[in-house]
């Protein structure tokens, strides 16, 4: 049976796609009726171009924040392939009954000679493993060091440890693009600072609040291999 796999930032960029066009639409709703309340002493308001800008601009630092985590691809974990085994197992005994309980028949059936040859053998094979045994107390020991070296994650947990590389790749692309949306509005907007800067900061909080939520639903670290 095929064991699913697990892509969490294609329902984090379906999420936030969702999140963004529902608060880019109150965010402008918000700002155009404080501007027209407050009329001639709401002049340091935003704009309805403005907000659309800012929230643009907030949404495509959002996307790029999450383009290096849409490869990723994370492999079921234990219990779900145990379970995909044992279907497979179930369904393997159910096929076949016949040939078990013709196995014990056709063993009896064995001449002596052929049993003897198994005997032989049986024993061979005791003495290789023990001298492998003895050969591998002898090894020399090898240090901490090089035993991390040469010991390679599982599937799961090399592919876990590389989207949380991605989200730290990410979440430097949403800091600096962040930063730099709040640079250029204050410097070409009419509208204060503190409001440019209130607002560039929610869209931040949350659309990062969606991807780490979304992720955490999609992908359960208490089993990583």
């Amino acid at each position: 049976m095929d064991v699913p796999l697990i892509q969490p930032y294609r329902s984090v960029l379906r999420v936030i796609a969702g999140v963004w066009l529902i608060v880019a639409v109150v965010s402008v709703g918000i700002e155009g009726v404080i501007g027209a309340v407050g009329g001639e002493s709401g002049s340091g308001t935003l704009s309805i171009v403005d907000m659309l800008i800012l929230a643009i601009v907030s949404g495509m630092v959002a996307l790029s924040a999450i383009l290096p985590g849409l490869p990723i691809v994370i492999p079921a974990d234990d219990a779900t392939k145990d379970m995909a085994n044992d279907s497979g197992d179930r369904t393997g005994a159910a096929s076949g009954p016949g040939s078990r309980l013709r196995a014990p028949e056709a063993s009896l059936e064995a001449s002596p000679a052929e049993n003897a040859s198994a005997a032989s053998e049986a024993s061979r094979n005791v003495n290789d493993s023990e001298e492998g045994n003895l050969r591998g107390k002898e090894a020399p020991p090898v240090g901490e060091q090089g035993v991390t070296a040469g010991r390679s994650l599982p599937p799961r947990a090399a592919a876990i440890e590389r989207l949380g590389q991605a989200f730290l790749i990410g979440m430097l692309f949403r800091i600096g693009g962040t930063v730099a949306l709040f640079l250029f509005s204050s410097y070409y907007m009419d509208a204060s600072s503190t409001r440019i800067g209130i607002w560039v900061l929610a869209w931040h909080l949350v659309l990062l609040s969606a991807e780490v939520i979304t992720l955490s639903r999609e992908l359960p670290l208490t089993k990583s291999g």
